[in-house]
């Protein structure tokens, strides 16, 4: 039994001198405690479930990368495009109107106006004039 303790004491001396010595921490040599054991043994366990977990995160990322590009080239689609309508609006709105509405000549002078009632009153006395000779043939008859 006394050999057993020598050897705890031994390879407990054997760890101290492994963690104080710089040289062999720099060549991946690693003493671990127990807790840090059961931790690597845990991870070790779930690496499947982990990997799974972050490659759905990536795919849920990249869609929402994706989505996220199409939106922004969209709204600057919609900007190009609506500048470009307005522009040709403008241009449409300044080429002079050639439909035959237009090409009617503005009463500037009311001139047409005084045409228009002089005709007016012509036409009723001619009218007057008709149904006074028309009124004469029936009393001749």
């Amino acid at each position: 039994m006394n050999n057993g303790a020598d050897y705890d004491m031994i390879a407990k001396d054997w760890l101290e001198k492994l963690v104080s010595d710089r040289n062999l921490q720099g060549k991946g040599i690693v003493v671990m405690s127990q807790k840090k054991v059961d931790q690597y043994k845990e991870q070790k366990a779930k690496r499947k479930e982990l990997v799974e977990k972050e490659r759905k995160q990536k795919k849920r990322m990249k869609a929402l990368l994706i989505a996220v590009v199409i939106v922004v080239i969209a709204g600057i689609g919609t900007g190009i495009g609506f500048t470009i309508r307005n522009q040709y609006i403008k241009i449409q709105n300044a080429k002079p109107d050639y439909s035959s509405s237009s090409l009617v000549v503005q009463d500037m002078a009311g001139i047409l106006q005084e045409e228009t009632t002089q005709a007016a009153g012509e036409e009723t006395e001619t009218k007057e004039g008709e149904t006074e000779a028309a009124g004469e043939t029936e009393t001749a008859s």
